[in-house]
């Protein structure tokens, strides 16, 4: 298939620093390639605000084709997903959980009920179905 292997996370850690988190628009290939390179202790990719509504789709694409094909060692990775008030939340998470990120932030979100409202009720399917292909290293 290609001759290599997706890449494996390792599980991360509960309890961990955070001295140095990098926010990166999630949509930018070129960008989120090399931010482990930083030395960061997180990198935060963003969904959200960073991404114009029209590229939202694309921006997932990037994500998940980034989580599978590169190496962030043990750089944790956060996405920074759309607000739950939006008609993208549920897209971003499928997305998130399907290439394996270490958490997810949920933008303008303001208290735990929020998110316990939100989740009585189950995700929806796709309103598509997406094929996501194995990625292709950068």
């Amino acid at each position: 298939m290609g001759g290599f292997e997706m890449i494996t996370r390792p599980k991360p850690e509960k309890f961990r620093l955070r001295r140095s988190m990098m926010f990166m628009n999630a949509q930018k290939p070129g960008l989120i390639k090399d931010a482990y390179i930083y030395g960061t202790d997180s990198i935060i990719l963003d969904l959200e605000d960073a991404v114009a509504e029209n590229q939202k789709d694309m921006a997932r694409f990037s994500l998940y084709n980034a989580m599978k094909s590169i190496d962030y060692g043990d750089t944790e990775v956060i996405v920074r997903i759309n607000g739950l008030e939006t008609p993208h939340w549920q897209e971003d998470i499928r997305c998130c959980v399907a290439a394996g990120v270490d958490g997810i932030r949920i933008a303008k979100c303001e208290s735990a009920d929020d998110v316990k409202k939100k989740l009585k009720q189950p995700l929806t399917q796709p309103k598509k179905n997406l094929v996501l292909k194995r990625a292709e290293p950068y």
